[in-house]
């Protein structure tokens, strides 16, 4: 949930400021957080000087979000809304639960959780 609300504001801070907003991973990994920034020079990096909206801390222990194609680093919203490539990420519970949600995010920005059973995917294949 806390995935989903930062995809959603990082879209809707990119149309109220008209400019590109970025969501990126806090370190080499999702879990360990992720930061929502104003990207003014268009680079995707967050830069110093660059105003940082929002920060999010690590997600539980034993969780795991995997990245699917486009966002290993970071998914960036335009100011119509819209990103510029669209993906996903597999949000994992510890192994002891096996379940997952996948959060996809459409070419128009706009997001929605698929399950296991609507992807015909499972949590092996998914989580490991």
């Amino acid at each position: 949930n806390t995935l989903l609300g930062a995809l959603s504001t990082a879209r809707s801070e990119a149309v109220k400021r008209n400019n590109l907003v970025v969501l990126t991973r806090a370190s080499t990994n999702w879990q360990d957080g992720w930061i929502i920034f104003t990207d003014l020079n268009s680079d995707g990096i967050f830069d110093t000087g660059e105003p940082k909206i929002q920060t999010y801390g690590a997600v539980n222990s034993g969780y795991a979000i995997k990245p699917t194609g486009n966002y290993t680093k970071r998914v960036v919203y335009r100011p119509d809304g819209r990103v510029n490539t669209p993906g996903s990420f597999d949000v994992c519970s510890p192994a002891s639960d096996a379940n997952f949600r996948r959060v996809v995010v459409a070419d128009t920005g706009r997001t929605h959780i698929a399950t296991p059973e609507s992807l015909g995917v499972s949590y092996a294949t998914a989580c490991s």
